[in-house]
């Protein structure tokens, strides 16, 4: 998801940017961060950004958006009982993998072609 914002950044588009507080968190092997704030589509793969207690003018990474979570609602009709229907809606819980985690996944990767380039066959 892109803002115009004309050339405020020099003819480039800008990202949405949202706000949100760290809700719970896992420590252990994946780092997951629950983030009581609404996602929305597109923001997958995105940078989680904090600051430092104190430190406003030092942006850190935490982590990488993944997903939002969904609760399902059901259809009622018009004398209020259940069709057998459901919607989808955005509870307001965005989850994102620790940079730690992602750290480790992209070392992985680059392991992973280095040992792919170094077995190839010779012409």
């Amino acid at each position: 998801m892109w803002g115009n914002v004309g050339n405020l950044m020099g003819g480039m588009p800008c990202p949405y940017a949202k706000k949100g507080t760290v809700s719970s968190y896992q420590l252990d092997d994946p780092q997951i961060l629950h983030i009581d704030a609404i996602n929305n589509e597109g923001f997958s793969g995105g940078p989680l950004f904090f600051y430092p207690a104190g430190k406003p003018e030092e942006v850190r990474v935490a982590g990488v958006v993944s997903k939002f979570r969904v609760e399902y609602e059901n259809v009622i009709d018009e004398n209020g009982e259940p069709t057998g229907m459901t919607v989808p809606y955005n509870t307001g819980f965005l989850i994102a993998y620790g940079s730690k985690y992602i750290l480790s996944i992209i070392a992985t990767y680059r392991k992973s072609r280095s040992s792919f380039k170094t077995n190839l066959p010779a012409n």
